[in-house]
C-alpha cells in the first residue's frame, strides 16, 4: 500500500517537473529559430505600445525589447505592469494572455497597461498562445544579447530585470507607478491591483 502511494506521489511530482517553466527552459533558444521564424522578430517600435493590433498567424510580429526601452516606457506611462512571460508554460500559474486584456479594460480609468515580454524565442509556443488567447496587443521578447546576457535563460532574465527594477529577484510581475517599482512577485490578481491603486493612486 505504501509503495503504491509512494509511486503515485512520484508520478505527480514528475508531472509537475515536466511542466515546470524552470525545468523546461534552460536557454532562450534564439539559435533554434529557423530563418523564416526570425522574420517574425522585429525591432522595438514605440508607436505600437499598448495599441490594438490585429495580427494573425502569418503576419504575427514579436518586438525585441531592451532594458533601456522598458525604462523609457515606464518613465512615460503612469501605471505599468510587466509580465515576464514564459510562452510554453503549461502550469496553472501561467494565465491565458486574454486575462491581461480583461484587466486592462477593467482598470482603464487608472491607466493600467501591461507589457508582456517573453523570456524566450520559442516562436511556435508564442504563436499558439497568441492564437488561443486572441490577444490583440503587441508582444515582446527580451532582445538577444549574447555578449551582455549570454544564452542561459536564468541569467538573461535576472540581468534584464535587475537593470530595469534594480532587484535581483526573478519574479513574474513587476508593477510600476509614476516610474517607481511598487510591487514584484508571482501573482497578479484583481485584489492585488485594487490594493495597489488604493495605496498609490492619490487622484
Amino acid at each position: 500500500m505504501q509503495k503504491s502511494l509512494l509511486k503515485h506521489l512520484l508520478k505527480i511530482i514528475l508531472a509537475i517537473l515536466l511542466t515546470s517553466c524552470v525545468v523546461q527552459g534552460l536557454n532562450v533558444n534564439y539559435y533554434k529559430l529557423s530563418e523564416s521564424e526570425k522574420l517574425h522578430f522585429v525591432p522595438f517600435n514605440p508607436a505600437n505600445l499598448f495599441k490594438t493590433i490585429n495580427y494573425n498567424e502569418q503576419n504575427l510580429k514579436v518586438e525585441e525589447i531592451t532594458s533601456e526601452n522598458v525604462k523609457n516606457v515606464i518613465k512615460n506611462h503612469k501605471f505599468v505592469c510587466i509580465y515576464s512571460w514564459v510562452p510554453y508554460c503549461k502550469s496553472t500559474s501561467c494565465e491565458n494572455l486574454h486575462y491581461y486584456s480583461n484587466l486592462e479594460e477593467k482598470y482603464k480609468k487608472w491607466n493600467l497597461n501591461f507589457l508582456i515580454i517573453s523570456e524566450t524565442y520559442d516562436f511556435e509556443d508564442i504563436k499558439l498562445s497568441h492564437k488561443t488567447s486572441e490577444y490583440n496587443k503587441q508582444l515582446y521578447v527580451i532582445k538577444y544579447d549574447k555578449k551582455n546576457y549570454g544564452d542561459q535563460r536564468k541569467n538573461v532574465v535576472s540581468k534584464f530585470y535587475e537593470e530595469i527594477a534594480s532587484t535581483k529577484s526573478w519574479s513574474t510581475y513587476y508593477f510600476f507607478y509614476d516610474a517607481k517599482l511598487i510591487y514584484y512577485g508571482d501573482h497578479c490578481t484583481e485584489s492585488l491591483v485594487d490594493s495597489l491603486i488604493q495605496t498609490f493612486n492619490k487622484n
